[in-house]
């Protein structure tokens, strides 16, 4: 087999081996920002090719001043008062990996529940309390790393209320999303790569004679 041949041959391995992971960010900025119109129960949207359902509560897009003693990072925030579900419109499994997070009020503290759906219909949650004097700026949004929300079917957000009934909202911005679908190759995939693979060591075989 020609050196020029192999080389490519051997480029095409690769490239199928290799998985990239599309990421996307979620920004809400696509939606103007009031602090006066909410939407309530059973509302829906879509930004960035994912769904949102507000199962239970209200949510406002804000995108309020530090100064006025609101929590922002400057650009439009989902600010959550209850439950809402993502999923892919494409019906891709997906990954999330961080999320920013504030209580909405500079002097408050609020409570955020993630529960991640996989595939397989295995749950996982993790429980985040903000407190409003620890954001930065000192009332901006802060990056919070998430780990085991892997090969997800959905991902709910849900804002904590007390025993009381009280709660603050929590203000949620730029959802880092992966396309877990692209770290799981298809059959044909597998085909592939095995099929440049034997032809490879066919030809390095024949050429040790």
């Amino acid at each position: 087999m020609p050196s020029m041949m192999k080389a490519a041959l051997l480029a095409a391995v690769l490239a199928t081996a290799t998985n990239v992971v599309q990421a996307t960010t979620i920004t809400f900025d696509d939606y103007p920002a009031s602090n006066t119109t909410a939407l309530t129960d059973g509302a829906t949207f879509t930004t960035d090719g994912y769904h949102f359902d507000l199962k239970q509560g209200l949510v406002y897009f804000l995108n309020m001043s530090s100064s006025s003693g609101y929590a922002t990072n400057g650009t439009t925030s989902l600010d959550l008062g209850g439950i809402v579900d993502i999923t892919s419109v494409s019906g891709k499994p997906f990954s999330v990996t961080s999320v920013d997070l504030a209580t909405v009020f500079a002097s408050a503290t609020s409570t955020v529940k993630f529960t991640g759906t996989d595939i397989n219909g295995a749950r996982t949650s993790q429980t985040f309390s903000i407190n409003g004097t620890a954001n930065a700026d000192p009332y901006g949004l802060t990056t919070t790393p998430l780990a085991g929300f892997t090969n997800l079917s959905s991902f709910e957000m849900e804002l904590v209320y007390n025993p009381d009934g009280s709660a603050y909202f929590s203000l949620v911005d730029n959802i880092v999303i992966d396309d877990a679908d692209a770290t799981v190759p298809e059959p044909a995939t597998f085909a592939t790569l095995g099929l440049g693979l034997a032809l490879l060591t066919g030809s390095l075989r024949r050429k040790s004679r």
